[in-house]
């Protein structure tokens, strides 16, 4: 096994958002500590939360720039995707990471929110893709790492992208208590 580090990504809204946008990044914010103590009890070595404005730098440049001091196995996330995530779904994401191979999980092949390599080096090289959602095609494409995705736990789709999402999202029964309560 290798060492697993956890780096979830959060957007943090700029000085002039309104309500309803801060509101979403509370929401998000609350999910990134669900996140954080779920993934250190699935067996995580280190879960970072990597936060800041919306610059529009391409997401495979940041990655790039996220990935050189880690070693080991990596699960990148977004703070508002898993919203309905189980302790099981967590700890096949740390699975895959923690195996030191060149293999990699997805919630979705197709539209990636979350993913996890067994080895961080399948990363290196990474275009500058303008979104997370094409890292699971690139590596498939790229032969760089076998992909396996849960797109058929389609609970592992319901992602906080907008404040609507956070009422729906707080209605079903395993939503996490942080994010009914912003709700």
């Amino acid at each position: 096994m290798v060492r697993v580090t956890v780096l979830i990504l959060h957007q943090e809204p700029g000085p002039d958002a309104g309500p309803l946008t801060r509101a979403l990044a509370d929401a998000r914010t609350g999910l990134a500590e669900v996140h954080r103590r779920g993934f250190l009890a699935a067996g995580a070595d280190e879960v970072r939360l990597v936060a800041g404005p919306s610059d529009h730098t391409p997401f495979g440049r940041r990655l790039r720039d996220l990935m050189d001091p880690i070693r080991g196995g990596l699960v990148l996330l977004g703070s508002g995707c898993l919203v309905l995530a189980t302790a099981a779904d967590r700890r096949a994401f740390v699975a895959v990471a923690a195996s030191g191979e060149r293999r990699a999980l997805a919630n979705n092949r197709y539209s990636a929110d979350a993913i996890a390599v067994g080895m961080v080096d399948v990363l290196d090289g990474v275009p500058d893709l303008e979104a997370d959602n094409a890292i699971a095609r690139w590596l498939d494409e790229s032969g760089r790492a076998s992909v396996t995705d849960l797109r058929d736990r389609w609970r592992l789709a319901v992602d906080l992208d907008g404040p609507l999402d956070v009422l729906l999202a707080a209605r079903h029964r395993i939503c996490p208590p942080r994010i009914r309560a912003v709700a």
